[in-house]
């Protein structure tokens, strides 16, 4: 990337001499991947640079944007701010604005505000063939290689088989080493420099469909093999992982089907089961209905002999009385 600005022409000279090209975000991916490295560029005065350059041009024919490599903007992604492109005639280059990190159309001889980042260019090879990818001249400084496919990337510095700093060589190509590759360094003026190049696999091997996600895990922790790692190492780089992994297999014991079914009755629609449930609901009720009759016999018997002991010792109390008065 450069830290100087720049208007559209130059910038392509500059990544040209790079053999490199002006950025070119295609997809969601690469879109965020671009402002993400929006980040990184840095001047004196932030305050009159407003952003980066892309690799997307309508000066041949008015509103059909073209990229540097000569293919028409897939209406299926872009990142146009809103009310964006504007510019008719007078704007024909686009820029990623750094305040709403979108896209917006801006006059290509704009010669200061905006500055480049270079994409290296895309690398066909078959599969087994060997590649090498570089990254910058012999003055690169602290270099790290990452590979993206699909939001998910591997730092694939660490163990690719004949890494010669500033370049990446992969040895007999496969395809999962199909992706975007980051390279970020620093120069020699102490500035973080990172370029990007993406890298296509013609193969034969038919692969059934997996998820790209699940597949980058397992070369990560492939890596980590490579590296030759103790039982004990590998035991103590995995504790984290594996902590997770219990966390997320966690459950509620109390929402498992099995302590909801012990709490609830299983309904069943069979005739013969709702005759069996009439049946003894009509039993039941025979049951306690007998025993209540019985009970309420009972309680009014014991109603009856209280009032009529009540009613004896009522009269054995005016006897005793009519005695008293008449000796």
């Amino acid at each position: 990337m450069s830290h100087k600005f720049s208007n559209f022409s130059n910038a392509q000279k500059y990544c040209h001499d790079q053999n490199a090209e002006v950025i070119m975000p295609k997809t969601d991916e690469e879109n965020k991947r671009a402002k993400r490295l929006l980040n990184q560029v840095k001047f004196e005065i932030s305050s009159k640079w407003n952003g980066i350059w892309i690799g997307l041009t309508d000066t041949e024919n008015e509103d059909i944007w073209i990229w540097n490599d000569g293919t028409t903007l897939d209406s299926a992604f872009d990142d146009w701010l809103s009310g964006q492109p504007e510019g008719g005639l007078g704007e024909n280059c686009v820029v990623i604005n750094k305040d709403v990190t979108q896209w917006q159309d801006v006059p290509c001889s704009v010669d200061v505000h905006f500055s480049a980042i270079c994409q290296l260019k895309d690398i066909i090879v078959n599969e087994g063939e060997s590649v090498k990818l570089t990254c910058g001249g012999g003055s690169a400084l602290h270099t790290k290689w990452t590979r993206s496919v699909n939001e998910t990337s591997v730092i694939v510095s660490e163990y690719a088989n004949g890494l010669t700093l500033p370049s990446l060589v992969l040895d007999s190509v496969k395809w999962s080493d199909e992706g975007s590759y980051e390279c970020s360094f620093t120069n020699t003026a102490g500035l973080l420099e990172t370029r990007i190049t993406r890298l296509f696999v013609n193969t034969s091997t038919e692969m059934y469909p997996c998820l790209c996600e699940y597949r980058r895990k397992l070369e990560y922790w492939e890596s980590k093999l490579q590296q030759n790692l103790t039982i004990e190492e590998l035991r103590k780089e995995l504790e984290p992982v594996i902590r997770q992994i219990q966390d997320q297999l966690k459950v509620n014991k109390t929402e498992l089907s099995s302590t909801i079914r012990k709490l609830t009755s299983a309904k069943d629609e069979r005739t013969s089961s709702h005759t069996i449930g009439y049946v003894g609901a009509l039993f039941i009720t025979v049951i306690f209905g007998t025993v209540f009759f019985m009970d309420l016999v009972m309680f009014r018997q014991h109603i009856e002999n209280i009032r009529k002991i009540c009613g004896y010792e009522k009269i054995n109390k005016r006897q005793k009385h009519t005695r008293k008065r008449n000796p």
